[in-house]
């Protein structure tokens, strides 16, 4: 029960902090959001975390650099594997040892919604030993990319 009371807290303030900010992919893609689109995921994935009584994800600039390339290629292969072929991980297998992609969806809540309905995306995102991260979007033909890399 303690632990329902704790979840349900969380997507309370979700529901009502996040549409203050302006969570609409689009509105952050214009510059008209007080946050980024990649914070605001950071942001509500390290609430959900923080409930949890896990450590917060912090973003380091290897996973970044890793987002950044594997939403690109998500874009063109909506895949964890590359375009190539290849496993997603060698994107940087120095770094990366945990992948979420996500497509269609119009806001950061709805990213991050899904991917804790997602039993395999939740884990990564709740990974106790997971303490890092990168998160990249794209806008390609009309639709919306995002990938986020985790590692240690």
């Amino acid at each position: 029960m303690k632990r329902f009371c704790a979840i349900a807290a969380v997507i309370l303030a979700v529901v009502l902090f996040v549409p203050v900010i302006g969570t609409s992919l689009q509105a952050g893609a214009n510059g008209e959001g007080r946050k980024s689109q990649q914070e605001l995921i950071l942001e509500l994935q390290n609430t959900y975390r923080v409930q949890a009584g896990l450590k917060p994800l912090t973003v380091t600039v290897e996973l970044q650099t890793a987002a950044d390339i594997r939403v690109e290629e998500a874009a063109r292969y909506f895949s964890h594997s590359r375009p190539d072929g290849s496993d997603w991980w060698t994107v940087d297998p120095t770094y990366v040892y945990g992948e979420n992609l996500a497509n269609g969806y119009n806001s950061a809540a709805e990213i991050v919604n899904a991917w804790m309905a997602s039993r395999s995306h939740r884990y990564n995102m709740m990974n106790p030993e997971y303490t890092t991260c990168g998160i990249d979007l794209a806008y390609v033909n009309g639709k919306w990319y995002c990938a986020q890399e985790f590692g240690y």
